[in-house]
C-alpha cells in the first residue's frame, strides 16, 4: 500500500506502536511514504535505543515528526539541519518550526544570496580555481565545502550544485 520495501514493511509491521505512528504520520497526506519510514526506522529508533524507552515514552508524536518532514520536504531545511533539528526535538519536546525559527536554521534557497557566497568562496580561493580550471575536477568539492562552511550549512545542496557547476563553467 505504502510502496515500501519488504524489510520496511515487515518492521513497521511488526510493532503496533511503530505501525499506528507511521498510519498516522500517513494520514496526512503530506509526507512520502519512504521519508517517513526512514526517519521513524533510522533517527527515532536510534534516540529510543540510546534512551531506552519505547516510542510512546518519548516526547516525538507523529504530529512532531509531520510537522519536521514537512519542513525537509518544502525545502525549509535540509535532511542534515533536520537531524539536529530532531535531537533538539528529542531533547525539549519543543515543535520544530519552533527550533528552526528560534535558531535561525532556515535554508538558502535564494539563488542571489547563493551567487554571492559562491562568489566569495571563488575570490579567496583563486589558487584553487585555477586548479580547477586547469582540470583538476576532484577540487569541485572543495568549493561545496567551503560554500557550505561559509553559509554554516544553511544552503539547499540542490540549489548549491547547480549554480556553483554555472559559475565555474563560465569562469
Amino acid at each position: 500500500e505504502y510502496q515500501l520495501s519488504s524489510y520496511d514493511a515487515r518492521i513497521l509491521s511488526h510493532d503496533r506502536q511503530y505501525t499506528q505512528f507511521f498510519e498516522s504520520i500517513m494520514s496526512t497526506g503530506k509526507i512520502p511514504s519512504k521519508l517517513a519510514a526512514n526517519w521513524l526506522l533510522g533517527p527515532v529508533a536510534a534516540a529510543l535505543n540510546r534512551s531506552d524507552i519505547p516510542l510512546d515514552g518519548s516526547k516525538i508524536t507523529p504530529d512532531i515528526l509531520t510537522n519536521l518532514l514537512e519542513r525537509v520536504e518544502d525545502g525549509t531545511i535540509s535532511n542534515n539541519i533536520a537531524k539536529a533539528v530532531f535531537e533538539e526535538v528529542w531533547e525539549t519536546g519543543a515543535l520544530p518550526d519552533t527550533i528552526i525559527a528560534q535558531k535561525g536554521l532556515k535554508q538558502i534557497t535564494d539563488d542571489s544570496s547563493i551567487v554571492a557566497l559562491i562568489q566569495d568562496v571563488l575570490s579567496e580561493n583563486a589558487k584553487q580555481l585555477a586548479a580547477y580550471k586547469a582540470g583538476n575536477t576532484k577540487i569541485y568539492g572543495f568549493f561545496v565545502g567551503q560554500v557550505m562552511k561559509a553559509s554554516q550549512g544553511k544552503v539547499d545542496p540542490k540549489r548549491l550544485n547547480a549554480l556553483l557547476k554555472d559559475l565555474l563553467d563560465k569562469s
